[in-house]
């Protein structure tokens, strides 16, 4: 029973599966997955998200952000941070605080080269209340744990005045969650490498339109490679659409709109994958305000 339950519920298990927290919005939250671009926008900006997976599912995951970002033109560089709350759903939630640092190379008056780093704390929480045990005999499932454990993220991207490109890796130390191997479980209990790739494109149809087609690449290696990919038509750079689909997951929906100081986004994943049964689909909202 307790070499099951902790290879299927824990993220840092055998299995590989997962573990960083999808996002919908990825040209909200770029800087989250890919340190290069914090500060790209060139703006001093604050936001906080919320995201609720497969919503009508008991138990289902939920992850809340606050955070913000700025660049440094003088210093050609761009600052950031962010406190996440990741609640896997049942007894696994993570807290983090993420702290990023880019710095830009000019290569000619509209293009660049973006190197970034991240560096995170988190804390794994393991909370026993909340299962409910056929083998009341494994004293695994009634033990509450915390462990602290760090990382670091490291980016790259290549932006010019219409088109970027980025590639990233997540957990580069692949640190050990070390108190979880107190309970003698055959698992490794470490945070796994992933590896990202995105790419965007500014196309302008005429002077209040633009469509901008962008995708998203992503994997542990161990399994197949994720991809998002879709397009967001903008009206005069003030409101926004889009559609998008995650291969073997969802179709996404995003509206938003966007004002000189603030934005508002939304967008709503239709369940392709079995769960479609018991979902009702994944919501997701950033709210983002902007200084000066």
């Amino acid at each position: 029973m307790k070499i099951i339950l902790f290879l299927i519920i824990l993220v840092c298990s055998t299995v590989y599966g997962q573990q960083l927290p999808l996002y919908s919005q990825y040209t909200n939250n770029e800087f989250l997955i890919n340190p290069s671009l914090t500060g790209i926008k060139n703006e001093t900006s604050f936001q906080i998200g919320y995201r609720k997976q497969w919503s009508g599912f008991k138990g289902s995951p939920s992850t809340s952000i606050v955070g913000g970002q700025t660049q440094i033109t003088k210093k050609n560089m761009g600052l950031g941070g962010l406190i996440f709350l990741d609640d896997r759903g049942g007894a696994i939630k993570q807290t983090g605080f993420m702290l990023n640092y880019s710095y830009f190379i000019k290569i000619s008056g509209t293009s660049k080269i973006a190197l970034g780093l991240a560096g995170i704390l988190n804390q794994y929480t393991f909370n026993s209340s909340t299962i409910i045990a056929e083998n009341t005999n494994d004293k695994s499932l009634f033990t509450n744990l915390k462990s602290t454990t760090p990382d670091l993220n490291i980016g790259a991207s290549y932006i010019n005045k219409n088109f970027k490109i980025g590639f990233s890796i997540n957990q580069i130390f692949q640190s050990r969650i070390s108190k979880w191997n107190e309970l003698n479980i055959n698992a490794d209990n470490k945070l796994v490498r992933h590896f990202n790739f995105s790419a965007s494109n500014i196309f302008k149809l005429n002077e209040k339109l633009i469509i901008e087609p962008y995708f998203v690449g992503r994997t542990i290696l161990k399994n197949q490679i994720q991809f998002d990919f879709g397009s967001s038509l903008i009206y005069n750079e003030k409101l926004y659409c889009s559609l998008g689909y995650r291969t073997k997951e969802a179709f996404i929906l995003s509206l938003g709109i966007n004002q000189k100081e603030y934005s508002i986004s939304y967008s709503y994943d239709i369940t392709t994958s079995l769960l479609r049964k018991y979902s009702a689909g994944t919501h997701e909202i950033v709210l983002k305000y902007r200084f000066n």
